[in-house]
Protein backbone atom coordinates (compact mmCIF):
# COMPACT_ATOMS: atom_id res chain seq x y z
CA UNK A 1 0.00 0.00 0.00
CA UNK A 2 1.48 3.30 -0.89
CA UNK A 3 1.17 6.48 1.48
CA UNK A 4 2.04 9.65 0.54
CA UNK A 5 4.45 11.08 2.96
CA UNK A 6 3.54 13.28 5.74
CA UNK A 7 0.04 12.86 5.34
CA UNK A 8 -2.09 10.69 7.74
CA UNK A 9 -3.65 7.46 6.65
CA UNK A 10 -6.06 4.35 7.70
CA UNK A 11 -4.69 1.44 7.30
CA UNK A 12 -7.71 -1.73 7.30
CA UNK A 13 -6.01 -4.71 9.75
CA UNK A 14 -7.89 -8.73 10.41
CA UNK A 15 -7.04 -9.48 14.16
CA UNK A 16 -7.07 -13.19 14.72
CA UNK A 17 -7.91 -15.19 18.66
CA UNK A 18 -4.31 -16.96 19.32
CA UNK A 19 -6.67 -19.91 17.58
CA UNK A 20 -5.14 -18.80 14.94
CA UNK A 21 -8.44 -19.16 13.44
CA UNK A 22 -11.60 -17.04 14.99
CA UNK A 23 -11.50 -13.21 14.34
CA UNK A 24 -11.11 -11.18 17.54
CA UNK A 25 -13.85 -8.28 18.26
CA UNK A 26 -14.05 -6.03 21.03
CA UNK A 27 -10.34 -4.65 20.82
CA UNK A 28 -9.25 -0.74 21.27
CA UNK A 29 -5.97 0.96 21.24
CA UNK A 30 -5.63 0.48 25.37
CA UNK A 31 -5.86 -3.52 25.08
CA UNK A 32 -2.64 -3.56 22.75
CA UNK A 33 0.42 -4.53 25.00
CA UNK A 34 3.22 -4.02 22.17
CA UNK A 35 2.85 -1.10 19.62
CA UNK A 36 6.17 -0.65 17.34
CA UNK A 37 6.91 0.94 14.19
CA UNK A 38 9.96 0.87 11.94
CA UNK A 39 10.43 3.61 9.56
CA UNK A 40 12.89 3.11 6.09
CA UNK A 41 14.23 -0.03 8.24
CA UNK A 42 15.39 1.96 10.33
CA UNK A 43 15.07 0.84 14.64
CA UNK A 44 11.61 0.47 16.01
CA UNK A 45 10.05 2.81 18.21
CA UNK A 46 6.57 3.52 20.09
CA UNK A 47 3.58 3.91 18.11
CA UNK A 48 0.55 5.43 19.11
CA UNK A 49 -2.50 3.34 18.62
CA UNK A 50 -5.76 4.84 17.13
CA UNK A 51 -7.91 1.72 15.85
CA UNK A 52 -11.64 1.40 15.50
CA UNK A 53 -13.61 -1.49 15.05
CA UNK A 54 -15.51 -2.00 11.92
CA UNK A 55 -16.61 -5.96 12.26
CA UNK A 56 -15.85 -9.76 11.23
CA UNK A 57 -12.21 -9.05 13.39
CA UNK A 58 -11.52 -6.07 10.61
CA UNK A 59 -10.22 -2.71 12.29
CA UNK A 60 -9.06 0.91 11.02
CA UNK A 61 -5.79 1.43 12.15
CA UNK A 62 -5.03 5.52 11.47
CA UNK A 63 -1.46 6.95 11.06
CA UNK A 64 -0.73 10.29 11.82
CA UNK A 65 1.11 12.57 9.89
CA UNK A 66 3.93 12.00 11.80
CA UNK A 67 4.19 8.60 11.39
CA UNK A 68 4.50 8.53 7.40
CA UNK A 69 7.23 11.53 7.82
CA UNK A 70 10.08 9.13 6.19
CA UNK A 71 9.77 8.32 2.55
CA UNK A 72 10.51 4.22 2.03
CA UNK A 73 8.53 0.99 3.86
CA UNK A 74 6.99 1.07 7.31
CA UNK A 75 6.81 -1.58 8.86
CA UNK A 76 4.20 -2.41 12.10
CA UNK A 77 4.09 -5.03 14.84
CA UNK A 78 1.16 -5.28 17.42
CA UNK A 79 0.65 -7.55 20.65
CA UNK A 80 -2.49 -7.87 22.71
CA UNK A 81 -3.40 -10.63 25.50
CA UNK A 82 -5.52 -13.86 23.82
CA UNK A 83 -4.67 -12.36 20.01
CA UNK A 84 -1.89 -13.93 17.51
CA UNK A 85 0.70 -10.90 17.38
CA UNK A 86 0.21 -8.64 14.36
CA UNK A 87 3.16 -7.65 11.98
CA UNK A 88 2.26 -5.00 8.89
CA UNK A 89 4.78 -5.00 6.30
CA UNK A 90 3.67 -3.83 3.24
CA UNK A 91 3.36 0.23 3.60
CA UNK A 92 5.57 2.62 1.16
CA UNK A 93 5.80 6.14 2.38
CA UNK A 94 6.49 8.18 -1.31
CA UNK A 95 6.33 11.41 -2.37
CA UNK A 96 3.01 11.57 -4.59
CA UNK A 97 -0.43 11.24 -3.41
CA UNK A 98 -2.19 8.42 -5.83
CA UNK A 99 -5.18 8.68 -4.38
CA UNK A 100 -5.80 11.54 -6.42
CA UNK A 101 -7.18 11.37 -10.14
CA UNK A 102 -4.32 14.03 -11.52
CA UNK A 103 -1.23 15.17 -9.71
CA UNK A 104 1.67 16.98 -10.16
CA UNK A 105 5.49 16.53 -10.22
CA UNK A 106 7.47 18.93 -8.54
CA UNK A 107 11.06 19.88 -9.61
CA UNK A 108 13.48 17.21 -8.68
CA UNK A 109 10.40 15.24 -6.64
CA UNK A 110 11.33 11.62 -9.29
CA UNK A 111 14.56 11.15 -9.92
CA UNK A 112 16.47 7.69 -10.72
CA UNK A 113 17.00 7.00 -6.78
CA UNK A 114 13.69 6.70 -6.33
CA UNK A 115 12.51 3.19 -8.84
CA UNK A 116 14.70 -0.02 -7.82
CA UNK A 117 17.08 -1.58 -10.50
CA UNK A 118 14.63 -2.59 -13.16
CA UNK A 119 11.59 -1.69 -11.83
CA UNK A 120 10.61 0.39 -15.13
CA UNK A 121 11.25 -2.18 -18.16
CA UNK A 122 9.40 -3.03 -21.41
CA UNK A 123 7.19 -5.33 -19.81
CA UNK A 124 6.03 -3.03 -16.89
CA UNK A 125 4.81 -0.79 -19.45
CA UNK A 126 1.33 -1.55 -21.58
CA UNK A 127 1.55 -0.92 -25.27
CA UNK A 128 0.14 2.18 -26.42
CA UNK A 129 0.88 3.73 -22.90
CA UNK A 130 3.12 6.48 -24.31
CA UNK A 131 2.94 7.85 -26.82
CA UNK A 132 2.57 11.94 -28.75
CA UNK A 133 -0.14 12.58 -26.65
CA UNK A 134 1.69 11.64 -23.27
CA UNK A 135 4.24 13.91 -23.69
CA UNK A 136 3.53 18.12 -22.98
CA UNK A 137 4.50 20.34 -26.21
CA UNK A 138 8.22 20.75 -24.90
CA UNK A 139 8.49 18.19 -22.36
CA UNK A 140 11.27 16.94 -24.34
CA UNK A 141 14.19 19.05 -24.89
CA UNK A 142 17.76 18.95 -24.71
CA UNK A 143 18.03 20.03 -21.06
CA UNK A 144 16.11 16.76 -20.28
CA UNK A 145 18.23 14.56 -21.82
CA UNK A 146 21.24 13.59 -19.90
CA UNK A 147 24.79 14.39 -21.24
CA UNK A 148 25.32 10.76 -22.15
CA UNK A 149 21.39 9.35 -21.81
CA UNK A 150 22.09 8.54 -25.73
CA UNK A 151 25.21 6.96 -27.04
CA UNK A 152 26.18 4.54 -29.67
CA UNK A 153 26.07 2.04 -27.54
CA UNK A 154 22.93 2.31 -26.12
CA UNK A 155 21.23 2.13 -29.86
CA UNK A 156 20.74 -1.67 -31.41
CA UNK A 157 22.03 -1.90 -34.58
CA UNK A 158 19.65 -1.17 -37.51
CA UNK A 159 17.63 0.79 -34.64
CA UNK A 160 17.53 3.95 -36.70
CA UNK A 161 16.32 3.56 -40.59
CA UNK A 162 14.68 5.72 -43.16
CA UNK A 163 11.20 4.17 -41.42
CA UNK A 164 12.16 6.23 -38.25
CA UNK A 165 11.52 9.33 -39.05
CA UNK A 166 8.22 11.05 -40.55
CA UNK A 167 8.26 12.33 -43.97
CA UNK A 168 10.45 15.88 -43.42
CA UNK A 169 11.01 15.16 -39.77
CA UNK A 170 14.63 16.22 -40.72
CA UNK A 171 15.16 19.57 -41.65
CA UNK A 172 18.05 22.13 -41.81
CA UNK A 173 16.25 23.96 -38.87
CA UNK A 174 15.98 20.61 -37.07
CA UNK A 175 19.84 20.07 -37.45
CA UNK A 176 21.82 22.08 -34.77
CA UNK A 177 24.65 23.96 -37.13
CA UNK A 178 27.18 21.97 -35.03
CA UNK A 179 25.44 18.68 -35.04
CA UNK A 180 27.19 17.38 -37.46
CA UNK A 181 30.95 18.39 -37.71
CA UNK A 182 34.20 16.01 -38.49
CA UNK A 183 34.96 14.83 -35.03
CA UNK A 184 31.21 13.70 -34.76
CA UNK A 185 31.49 11.52 -37.30
CA UNK A 186 33.61 8.07 -36.99
CA UNK A 187 36.46 7.07 -39.42
CA UNK A 188 34.63 5.01 -42.21
CA UNK A 189 31.33 5.81 -41.33
CA UNK A 190 30.48 7.51 -44.30
CA UNK A 191 30.71 5.26 -48.01
CA UNK A 192 29.93 5.23 -51.12
CA UNK A 193 27.31 2.68 -50.26
CA UNK A 194 25.39 4.86 -48.13
CA UNK A 195 24.37 7.16 -50.84
CA UNK A 196 21.68 6.54 -53.10
CA UNK A 197 22.55 6.42 -56.99
CA UNK A 198 22.75 10.04 -57.90
CA UNK A 199 22.37 11.41 -54.63
CA UNK A 200 25.72 13.68 -55.38
CA UNK A 201 25.19 15.51 -58.79
CA UNK A 202 25.78 19.12 -59.22
CA UNK A 203 22.47 20.43 -58.18
CA UNK A 204 23.45 18.69 -54.74
CA UNK A 205 26.09 21.07 -54.06
CA UNK A 206 26.24 24.54 -53.37
CA UNK A 207 27.48 27.27 -55.24
CA UNK A 208 30.86 27.75 -53.91
CA UNK A 209 30.32 24.93 -51.71
CA UNK A 210 34.22 24.12 -52.94
CA UNK A 211 36.40 27.14 -52.42
CA UNK A 212 40.44 27.12 -52.03
CA UNK A 213 39.42 27.02 -48.42
CA UNK A 214 37.39 23.60 -49.09
CA UNK A 215 40.47 22.05 -50.29
CA UNK A 216 43.97 19.92 -49.69
CA UNK A 217 47.00 22.32 -49.22
CA UNK A 218 48.37 20.22 -51.84
CA UNK A 219 45.47 19.78 -53.89
CA UNK A 220 46.50 22.49 -56.40
CA UNK A 221 49.93 21.31 -56.44
CA UNK A 222 48.07 18.02 -57.66
CA UNK A 223 46.01 20.44 -60.55
CA UNK A 224 48.75 22.21 -61.62
CA UNK A 225 50.82 18.47 -62.44
CA UNK A 226 48.55 17.97 -64.95
CA UNK A 227 49.16 21.33 -66.77
CA UNK A 228 51.51 22.83 -68.98
CA UNK A 229 54.01 24.61 -66.68
CA UNK A 230 54.99 28.32 -67.17
CA UNK A 231 58.09 27.23 -68.54
CA UNK A 232 56.40 24.80 -70.81
CA UNK A 233 53.78 27.97 -71.59
CA UNK A 234 56.80 30.87 -71.94
CA UNK A 235 58.54 28.32 -74.75
CA UNK A 236 55.11 27.97 -76.74
CA UNK A 237 54.53 31.32 -76.33
CA UNK A 238 58.15 32.63 -78.27
CA UNK A 239 57.33 29.97 -80.64
CA UNK A 240 53.91 31.75 -81.29
CA UNK A 241 55.30 34.88 -81.72
CA UNK A 242 58.07 33.39 -83.70
CA UNK A 243 55.20 32.76 -86.16
CA UNK A 244 53.51 35.69 -85.88
CA UNK A 245 56.21 37.49 -87.88
CA UNK A 246 56.20 35.57 -90.69
CA UNK A 247 52.86 36.07 -91.40
CA UNK A 248 51.36 38.60 -93.74
CA UNK A 249 50.32 41.74 -91.75
CA UNK A 250 46.54 41.93 -93.15
CA UNK A 251 44.35 38.71 -93.45
CA UNK A 252 41.71 38.14 -95.62
CA UNK A 253 38.27 36.82 -93.62
CA UNK A 254 40.64 35.71 -91.42
CA UNK A 255 43.13 33.56 -93.56
CA UNK A 256 46.04 34.39 -95.16
CA UNK A 257 46.62 35.36 -98.82
CA UNK A 258 48.26 32.77 -101.03
CA UNK A 259 49.53 35.61 -103.13
CA UNK A 260 50.82 37.05 -100.54
CA UNK A 261 52.51 33.52 -98.97
CA UNK A 262 54.27 32.84 -102.92
CA UNK A 263 55.97 36.28 -102.67
CA UNK A 264 57.30 35.05 -99.15
CA UNK A 265 59.02 31.56 -100.78
CA UNK A 266 62.37 32.79 -102.05
CA UNK A 267 63.68 31.85 -105.59
CA UNK A 268 64.47 27.98 -105.43
CA UNK A 269 62.89 27.45 -102.35
CA UNK A 270 61.34 24.74 -103.52
CA UNK A 271 63.79 21.99 -105.64
CA UNK A 272 63.47 18.44 -106.48
CA UNK A 273 65.39 18.06 -103.50
CA UNK A 274 62.40 19.41 -101.47
CA UNK A 275 60.11 16.55 -102.77
CA UNK A 276 60.36 12.87 -101.48
CA UNK A 277 60.30 10.15 -104.23
CA UNK A 278 56.89 9.00 -105.47
CA UNK A 279 55.45 11.82 -103.45
CA UNK A 280 53.69 13.19 -106.81
CA UNK A 281 52.26 10.46 -108.22
CA UNK A 282 49.42 10.54 -111.16
CA UNK A 283 46.34 9.92 -108.79
CA UNK A 284 47.53 13.23 -106.95
CA UNK A 285 47.79 15.24 -110.18
CA UNK A 286 44.21 17.04 -111.11
CA UNK A 287 43.11 15.91 -114.52
CA UNK A 288 43.26 19.67 -116.16
CA UNK A 289 47.41 20.13 -114.63
CA UNK A 290 48.08 18.02 -117.98
CA UNK A 291 46.77 19.88 -120.07
CA UNK A 292 47.89 23.21 -118.49
CA UNK A 293 51.68 21.98 -118.00
CA UNK A 294 51.30 20.79 -122.03
CA UNK A 295 50.09 24.34 -122.87
CA UNK A 296 52.87 25.70 -121.18
CA UNK A 297 55.31 23.76 -123.18
CA UNK A 298 53.96 24.14 -126.46
CA UNK A 299 53.49 27.98 -126.13
CA UNK A 300 57.08 27.86 -124.41
CA UNK A 301 59.58 30.01 -126.84
CA UNK A 302 61.39 27.84 -128.20
CA UNK A 303 64.77 30.04 -129.54
CA UNK A 304 65.47 30.26 -126.20
CA UNK A 305 66.37 26.97 -125.32
CA UNK A 306 70.44 26.81 -126.27
CA UNK A 307 71.53 23.58 -124.16
CA UNK A 308 73.16 21.03 -126.21
CA UNK A 309 71.75 17.84 -126.59
CA UNK A 310 68.61 19.39 -125.28
CA UNK A 311 64.56 18.89 -126.46
CA UNK A 312 64.02 22.24 -126.68
CA UNK A 313 67.80 22.69 -128.37
CA UNK A 314 66.72 20.53 -131.15
CA UNK A 315 63.06 21.96 -131.76
CA UNK A 316 65.05 25.22 -131.74
CA UNK A 317 67.29 24.40 -134.76
CA UNK A 318 64.48 22.67 -135.87
CA UNK A 319 62.37 26.14 -135.70
CA UNK A 320 65.82 28.19 -137.02
CA UNK A 321 65.94 26.14 -140.23
CA UNK A 322 62.42 26.81 -141.23
CA UNK A 323 63.40 30.43 -140.56
CA UNK A 324 60.33 31.09 -138.19
CA UNK A 325 57.74 28.28 -139.72
CA UNK A 326 54.88 28.34 -137.21
CA UNK A 327 54.44 25.34 -134.93
CA UNK A 328 51.62 24.42 -136.83
CA UNK A 329 54.14 23.65 -140.02
CA UNK A 330 56.38 21.40 -137.70
CA UNK A 331 53.91 19.41 -137.24
CA UNK A 332 52.22 18.93 -140.51
CA UNK A 333 55.90 17.40 -141.56
CA UNK A 334 56.15 15.25 -138.02
CA UNK A 335 53.10 13.93 -139.48
CA UNK A 336 53.93 13.27 -142.60
CA UNK A 337 57.85 11.59 -141.99
CA UNK A 338 57.09 8.08 -143.60
CA UNK A 339 56.15 5.43 -141.07
CA UNK A 340 59.94 3.37 -142.17
CA UNK A 341 61.42 6.66 -140.53
CA UNK A 342 59.66 6.06 -137.16
CA UNK A 343 59.55 2.24 -137.17
CA UNK A 344 63.80 2.85 -137.83
CA UNK A 345 64.10 4.70 -134.83
CA UNK A 346 61.73 2.74 -132.52
CA UNK A 347 63.53 -0.83 -133.40
CA UNK A 348 67.21 0.70 -133.00
CA UNK A 349 65.92 1.59 -129.51
CA UNK A 350 65.90 5.59 -130.66
CA UNK A 351 63.76 8.23 -128.43
CA UNK A 352 62.06 11.43 -129.52
CA UNK A 353 65.06 12.72 -129.61
CA UNK A 354 66.71 10.78 -131.98
CA UNK A 355 63.75 11.41 -134.21
CA UNK A 356 64.23 14.58 -133.54
CA UNK A 357 68.13 14.43 -134.33
CA UNK A 358 66.93 13.27 -137.73
CA UNK A 359 64.56 16.01 -138.29
CA UNK A 360 67.87 18.64 -137.34
CA UNK A 361 69.19 16.80 -140.09
CA UNK A 362 67.38 16.76 -142.66
CA UNK A 363 65.97 20.77 -141.93
CA UNK A 364 69.91 21.72 -141.77
CA UNK A 365 71.36 19.97 -144.90
CA UNK A 366 73.75 18.07 -142.79
CA UNK A 367 72.32 14.47 -144.25
CA UNK A 368 74.51 13.05 -147.20
CA UNK A 369 74.01 9.84 -148.77
CA UNK A 370 70.70 9.06 -150.89
CA UNK A 371 68.50 6.15 -149.25
CA UNK A 372 65.49 6.56 -151.76
CA UNK A 373 63.15 7.54 -149.04
CA UNK A 374 60.94 10.88 -150.18
CA UNK A 375 58.93 12.42 -147.47
CA UNK A 376 56.69 15.15 -148.27
CA UNK A 377 55.61 17.87 -145.34
CA UNK A 378 52.29 20.21 -145.67
CA UNK A 379 52.31 23.54 -144.53
CA UNK A 380 49.18 25.14 -143.11
CA UNK A 381 49.06 27.54 -145.89
CA UNK A 382 48.82 24.39 -148.80
CA UNK A 383 52.24 24.74 -149.69
CA UNK A 384 54.56 21.56 -149.75
CA UNK A 385 57.81 21.27 -148.51
CA UNK A 386 59.66 17.91 -150.09
CA UNK A 387 62.88 15.94 -148.33
CA UNK A 388 64.62 12.67 -149.07
CA UNK A 389 66.10 10.42 -146.30
CA UNK A 390 70.29 9.93 -146.62
CA UNK A 391 72.94 8.40 -144.39
CA UNK A 392 74.23 10.78 -141.64
CA UNK A 393 77.92 10.10 -141.28
CA UNK A 394 77.78 11.81 -137.06
CA UNK A 395 74.76 9.45 -135.99
CA UNK A 396 75.84 6.33 -137.95
CA UNK A 397 72.58 5.52 -139.02
CA UNK A 398 69.34 6.64 -141.35
CA UNK A 399 68.42 9.95 -141.12
CA UNK A 400 66.80 12.50 -142.60
CA UNK A 401 68.28 14.34 -146.24
CA UNK A 402 68.07 18.09 -147.41
CA UNK A 403 65.39 19.43 -149.19
CA UNK A 404 64.87 18.51 -152.46
CA UNK A 405 61.66 19.83 -153.74
CA UNK A 406 58.89 22.06 -153.17
CA UNK A 407 59.02 25.03 -152.58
Amino acid sequence: MLVKQNTATHVPIYIVQDDHLTPQTGLVGTDFTVHQISKNAAAFGALTVTITERAYGWYDLTLASGDCDTLGVIVLHFEAVGIDPIDIRDLQVVAIDFTLATFTLTDGSVTAAKFAAGAIDAAAIADGAIDAATFAAGAINAAAIAADAITAAKVADGAIDAATFAASAITAAAIASDAITAAKIATGAITSAKFAAGAIDAAAIATDAIDADALKADAVTEIQSGLATSVALATVQADTDNIQTRLPAALIMGRMDSTAIVTEVGSGAIAEASFQDGAITAAKVEADTYQAIAGYVWEEDATTHTNPDTFGKYVADLWNAFGGTTLGDILDGINNVPSGVWAFAHESGRTAKGVMVRLDALMTGKATGLLGVLATFFRSDGTTKAIEATQDPTLGTRSQASTIGGD
